[in-house]
């Protein structure tokens, strides 16, 4: 049985034109796993939902992102038995878009809906509103990636994290999945010396065993390591 829809509350920076009960406005949420998107009418009330792959444009580019962006929001219109033509505007906030360039890669991308007002936002932004409704507060996202954003009595925001799998991401489900593997590797160069034995909960896998990790680790169309 699904859980009762709460109406959701939309925010832009500019002041938003009035909405009439009737009037459709698509909310959605993007990141490394997945997509998921809502169309509300004017009063927030949620008419539908959907789902699709990832949607963050540095994972797997900009082209796959609005892709995914559009199955999960054409599920989200047959659910509410509506089309993408009826919506007025559009809120889309993503994982991958902290870079202006990416960000108006992913808008114009994004514009080819068929909505008359698109906006692009990180997903952090919507999160952090989500969570706060714009009163003081912070927010720490932990999914495939991970960043902790914040905003202050004052309006002072301020981010840390964020910056993808390779220099960041501590805490987030692809680092746990990267450490849980790293853990077990013997000593090498790559991985530093071992700590005690006490100390270790995996047990060390054999130079036979961890053979075939660097093949694995660099094939193309790998299933994500995140939940």
């Amino acid at each position: 049985m699904k859980a009762k829809r709460r109406p959701v509350k939309l925010q832009s920076k500019k002041r938003a034109p009035q909405l009439g009960a009737r009037q459709l406005v698509l909310g959605v949420d993007g990141g490394g796993s997945k997509t998921r998107a809502v169309v509300a009418d004017g009063v927030g009330e949620v008419l539908g939902e959907g789902l699709a792959g990832p949607s963050n444009p540095l994972r797997v580019g900009v082209s796959e992102a609005a892709g995914a962006i559009r199955d999960a929001a054409d599920r989200a219109c047959a659910e509410a038995g509506v089309r993408r033509v009826e919506i007025v505007a559009a809120w889309v906030g993503l994982a991958g878009v902290k870079r202006a360039d990416i960000r108006e890669r992913m808008r114009a991308a994004v514009a080819e809906l068929g909505v008359k007002t698109v906006q692009v936002v990180t997903d952090a932004d919507i999160a952090l509103y989500g969570a706060t409704e714009g009163k003081p507060g912070l927010v720490i996202i932990a999914g495939t990636g991970s960043i902790c954003c914040g905003i202050s009595a004052r309006g002072r925001r301020a981010c840390a994290g964020g910056w993808g799998p390779v220099v960041g991401d501590e805490g987030s489900g692809s680092w746990i999945a990267r450490r849980a593997i790293q853990e077990p590797l013997p000593s090498s160069p790559a991985t530093g010396p071992q700590p005690p034995a006490q100390a270790r909960r995996p047990r060390a896998l054999t130079p036979q065993q961890t053979e075939p990790v660097p093949a694995m680790m660099t094939t193309p169309g790998l299933p994500s390591v995140a939940p």
